[in-house]
């Protein structure tokens, strides 16, 4: 296993999920082993504290109510091109595989492992 002190030295990460068990359950298990996380339930709280925070990386699902995870993408690569953005979702969308933006995806359904993994992918 690849050493994640680079990975955690990396900034704090926004994770935006709509699913409240999901959302609890990841940013717990991620502040057990030592990441800085903040949490929004959509995509329009999740740009609120995108837009006056410091993320090194956004984890976002697609589908939720009030702005969507693409939407979200969309004014987030607006303000900022460099900022890692991982997509979690059951499938990817051929629109936003199209796109352009430069993001990793995580199918769903996955473990703390799996965002782990992705987590070393972008920082390394």
């Amino acid at each position: 296993m690849k050493d994640m002190r680079n990975v955690r030295k990396c900034g704090c990460i926004l994770f935006v999920e709509d699913d409240r068990l999901i959302r609890n359950s990841i940013v717990n298990i991620l502040k057990a082993k030592g990441y800085e996380i903040d949490s929004a339930e959509n995509g329009f709280e999740g740009f609120e504290l995108f837009s006056r925070g410091n993320y090194s990386a956004i984890i976002t699902d697609l589908n939720m109510p009030i702005m969507t995870g693409i939407e979200l993408i969309k004014k987030i690569r607006q303000k900022d091109r460099e900022v890692k953005i991982i997509v979690t979702s059951s499938f990817l969308p051929a629109d936003l595989s199209s796109s352009g933006w430069d993001f990793l995806f995580v199918q769903k359904p996955y473990g703390i492992d799996d965002l782990e993994e992705i987590l070393r992918e972008a920082f390394l």
